[in-house]
């Protein structure tokens, strides 16, 4: 499962679409950590943790 949504400090939800490559200013909505914009050419475009994966990430009873 690919992480899609970040979360901004005003708790508002932005997709993966609506920002650039790299390291972003998004937390994960579920546990609250950094997360870095990937968006390369052979992977789908998605977040991924700055540091260690949450395991609620991977739990799809709790997709966004």
């Amino acid at each position: 499962m690919w992480l899609r949504y970040g979360l901004e400090q005003n708790n508002q939800l932005v997709a993966i679409e609506d920002v650039p490559s790299g390291k972003i200013n998004l937390v994960c909505p579920y546990c609250g950590n950094e997360l870095v914009a990937k968006k390369g050419l052979v992977q789908e475009h998605h977040f991924a943790h700055a540091s260690d994966t949450c395991y609620m990430v991977i739990n799809p009873a709790l997709s966004l």
